[in-house]
């Protein structure tokens, strides 16, 4: 079988990651011909993953939108370079990649077109030849169960065409040790450190954790506990106002802007908690690598994080912009080593369970194998 994986760019981010792992296993494990295409290089860091696993790789050209009096010279354009793979399905990953899988696949060798859900973002539509695009698509994936509602009540998708298949983690692979990442970090060890793993865009919200994390700071410190807030991910929009904030609110001694980590895994390890706080979510993958590193999990009472965490993590989860609550339970957990022991190792055992890295590509290759079946 003959794979095409369709996404942005090179950046590192969970979709792209998420399609990286997929990649990885129909080459590794299948021995399926995969290969990945993006529109621009962006920073990279994915192509650095492919390279190393001898992935396939293309940039193919920025795509805005489809447009309708240029529509004929796209499709020729697009049709040329996925033909030269000739694939059997073209699997595609977030708003832009899945709108030319739509309106491409057809023109090309592939029997089939997957439109993969990772979030649930409003999606404006311009024009009949997007939602003809929607309609062309053969099946469509979502990593979430809301993320398939989504599909449905939002862009008018058949329920039949909508398969669920959530996110899989793999085992770590820790590069650099505790003491190492403490050296790294200027950490003794004494201090309670907090983690939010995510690139620091709108979807996110830093801003209600660091409101919040200033209570806690302020409360730990009166018991000779310093808080330290770990902020590693991608530096994007939203990071001047983050620095506005953490200088307003005068923590630059507790909170650490870190940037891309290539071993977070490692750096897990470090925290004593870590903490979600977004206005949306699909499955986020960086919650589910927490659980498996058996930490606590506290973050926005949102369908995507509580479909992660399971009913026994709702109780720590807070609503969104309540930093009050948030820093309630952050200090909740400071408090009680046993607690976060306790919820730490239910978190790891939950995702061995239900979020196994090689379950997630079985049933993607199930989805797959039964588009084909239908295709014949």
């Amino acid at each position: 079988m003959k794979i095409i994986i369709l996404f942005d760019s090179f950046s590192l981010g969970g979709a792209e990651f998420h399609a990286f792992k997929l990649a990885k296993y129909f080459s590794k494990i299948k021995k399926y011909e995969t290969t990945i295409l993006v529109f621009k290089e962006g920073d990279g860091a994915i192509k650095k993953l492919c390279d190393k696993e001898g992935i396939n790789t293309r940039v193919i050209g920025e795509f805005t939108r489809i447009r309708r009096f240029m529509f004929p010279l796209q499709i020729r354009k697009y049709r040329k370079i996925f033909n030269e793979f000739k694939p059997d399905v073209i699997l595609s990953f977030n708003l832009l990649p899945n709108l030319l899988n739509g309106f491409i696949w057809k023109h090309t060798t592939a029997k089939f077109g997957i439109w993969s859900q990772q979030n649930i973002s409003p999606i404006i539509l311009r024009g009949q030849i997007e939602k003809n695009a929607i309609k062309n698509i053969s099946c469509f994936i979502s990593n979430s169960f809301h993320g398939a509602e989504f599909l449905v009540s939002n862009l008018f998708v058949e329920k039949e065409k909508v398969f669920v298949v959530q996110n899989g983690i793999e085992e770590a692979s820790i590069k650099f040790s505790v003491g190492e990442w403490r050296n790294k970090l200027g950490l003794t060890g004494d201090e309670f450190v907090g983690i939010m793993p995510a690139n620091l865009t709108g979807t996110k919200d830093h801003i209600t954790l660091l409101k919040a994390w200033k209570i806690v700071s302020e409360k730990l410190i009166a018991e000779n506990t310093k808080a330290i807030l770990l902020l590693p991910g991608r530096l994007g929009e939203t990071t001047d106002h983050i620095m506005v904030q953490i200088r307003d609110s005068d923590m630059f001694s507790n909170v650490k802007i870190l940037g891309m980590i290539t071993d977070m895994p490692g750096l897990y390890r470090v925290a004593d908690i870590s903490i979600l706080s977004s206005n949306a979510e699909g499955l986020p993958n960086a919650v589910l690598e927490s659980m498996e590193a058996g930490l606590p999990v506290i973050g926005t009472r949102i369908a995507g994080i509580m479909e992660c965490v399971g009913e026994e993590g709702y109780q720590y989860l807070h609503d969104p912009y309540d930093f009050e609550k948030l820093a309630e339970n952050i200090l909740r957990f400071s408090y009680d080593d046993t607690l976060s022991e306790k919820v730490g190792t239910f978190n790891h055992e939950r995702v061995k369970k239900h979020f196994a890295y090689e379950r997630m590509c079985e049933e993607t290759l199930a989805v797959i194998s039964k588009c084909y079946g239908h295709s014949k």
